[in-house]
């Protein structure tokens, strides 16, 4: 059990599924418009520095399945 408590905008059970997400996009950022490959780099550096404590909210979850559809 961690000694962090996940909040409801955690990653938390998602980490994997996200994670997988995220190296996919990262693999074929030539299938994102700019602003995608921006958004991936930058929750890539979220996700290195707080892992499943990364706060993501509704949107950016949207934003998410949205690139893994293209994948």
């Amino acid at each position: 059990m961690s000694i962090f408590p996940e909040h409801p905008d955690t990653l938390g059970d998602d980490f994997m599924r996200v994670d997988g997400i995220l190296k996919l996009a990262v693999e074929n950022g030539d299938m994102l418009t700019e602003w995608e490959n921006e958004f991936v780099y930058d929750l890539v550096e979220r996700v290195e520095q707080y892992g499943k404590r990364t706060r993501i909210s509704e949107k950016q979850m949207e934003v998410i399945d949205r690139i893994s559809a293209k994948m």
